[in-house]
């Protein structure tokens, strides 16, 4: 996740949506680690893609720090904090289609924590799935402000599981759970609309995806060998 740019000025768009200089040169030397790692010989086919999704893990967790303090984080939120969220956001940077998906994809988060836990973590295990999707939502304006361009490159994306509501409730899901699925489906829609801000982030996006279809699917499973 390089960029062109030159140092300074790369340091200067993300101190103006709220980046701190210690954050900017964290930033700025993952950016180099992401550079030297590229003249590297690649010695298995998947080490790349592994290799890159680890880094682009780091520098989403970096760049969403100012979409949180804009959330009111780390303080317990007010009541003025809870209203001026969406105001913070669009000041923020992110466009109206990221704030689409950022209240659906809470919508979504609410219900499916609100599923009875089948076995003990899994509902934080659940929550740290959809704080990935909302990190990346959160990082998108800083990687605008570090000169990284929207694209809509033509990588391979991965198709997510096509259940219907009857196969789903064949397969033992509740109707609450059906519901989560179709939700999902929905919010997963409007993220691959979303135009992508670094190469691979479709993809990486749509694993985290899958990693919350496929617990949704697991539970009729869980609940018969409980």
């Amino acid at each position: 996740m390089s960029t062109s740019e030159d140092p300074q000025v790369i340091g200067e768009k993300p101190t103006q949506i709220g980046m701190t200089d210690k954050e900017i040169r964290i930033w700025q030397t993952l950016t180099k680690v992401s550079d030297s790692i590229n003249g590297l010989e690649q010695l298995h086919p998947m080490k790349e893609e592994e290799t890159y999704r680890g880094l682009h893990d780091l520098q989403i967790l970096l760049s969403e720090r100012p979409g949180l303090r804009a959330l009111g984080w780390p303080q317990p939120f007010t009541e003025d904090e809870i209203h001026n969220q969406r105001e913070n956001l669009v000041e923020l940077g992110m466009t109206q289609a990221e704030l689409d998906v950022w209240y659906a994809l809470g919508s979504v988060a609410g219900t499916m924590l609100y599923l009875p836990e089948l076995y003990p973590m899994q509902r934080e295990e659940t929550a740290h799935d959809f704080h990935k999707l909302q990190s990346r939502l959160l990082a998108r304006p800083v990687f605008r402000a570090a000169g990284l361009k929207d694209q809509t490159p033509g990588q391979q994306v991965i198709s997510s599981p096509q259940v219907s509501k009857d196969t789903s409730s064949a397969l033992g899901m509740t109707d609450k759970e059906v519901a989560a699925w179709e939700s999902l489906a929905g919010v997963a829609n409007q993220i691959n609309r979303l135009p992508t801000v670094y190469p691979w982030e479709r993809r990486e996006t749509q694993h985290d995806l899958h990693h919350i279809e496929l617990r949704l699917l697991a539970r009729p499973s869980l609940r018969s060998i409980s």
